[in-house]
């Protein structure tokens, strides 16, 4: 059969603006299967996921999806969304696998055929497709891992990352490396953004519950405290 012809990448692209920067807060916080949405509609992928690095346990851990049509039991059963933390891209002290090079790198990583087949070297180190099996299961054979660079992000620091994969066949939009790195920059700040946001509301609700409930020494204590958290 023939394949379906992309959109024009510079079309998808203004409609990822758009739809990304019109994203409440709380979609940027507490839901980022709405922010992988808007990725997949950008990049016409059949499955989106946004990994979020654990510095403590050095791998990165599933923060968000998006598929096209129903995952099906294979997505439940290998990439459990409802408790990300059993999702673990990398086994804990692991840290050569493709989103680690695109964050270290600063720079999109793309991987093309079957994902068990690719690895790449850079400054010393081996780095590969380390959930090749359950993507293989789903069916995908190309993907792109790109860096989400905050505002604050370090030369070698790794950041969260967000992944699209297709399937054999699948039509795709080309946006260069250029788009795809400023698409991650912009996403990494509103979810900073929305976080900051967040925490500035959790703040000032301590504080109107503070005023209404606690004399004038255990106010000041509070303010103390909350200072402190901040």
């Amino acid at each position: 059969s023939m394949k379906q012809r992309p959109q024009d990448p510079q079309e998808l692209r203004n409609a990822f603006y758009r739809d990304l920067t019109t994203l409440p807060h709380d979609a940027l916080h507490d839901d980022l299967r709405r922010v992988c949405d808007v990725w997949r509609a950008a990049t016409e992928a059949d499955w989106v996921w946004l990994w979020a690095h654990n510095p403590y346990a050095r791998l990165y851990e599933l923060a968000g999806y998006s598929a096209k049509g129903e995952p099906g039991p294979v997505w439940q059963e290998i990439l459990p969304v409802e408790a990300p933390q059993a999702a673990r891209a990398t086994p804990a002290g692991d840290d050569q696998g493709i989103g680690h090079l695109a964050s270290r790198m600063a720079s999109p990583v793309h991987q093309a055929g079957i994902p068990s087949d690719w690895s790449e070297e850079w400054r010393g180190n081996r780095y590969t497709v380390l959930l090749h099996q359950p993507m293989e299961k789903l069916g995908c054979r190309d993907m792109t891992y790109v860096p989400l660079l905050g505002p604050n992000s370090k030369n070698g620091q790794l950041d969260d990352v967000i992944s699209f994969h297709y399937r054999e066949g699948s039509a795709r939009p080309r946006h260069d490396d250029v788009d795809l790195l400023a698409m991650g920059r912009i996403t990494a700040r509103l979810i900073e953004d929305a976080q900051v946001a967040k925490q500035a509301k959790v703040d000032s609700e301590l504080r109107q519950l503070a005023d209404s409930l606690a004399t004038t020494v255990v106010r000041h204590r509070l303010d103390g405290y909350l200072r402190g958290l901040i």
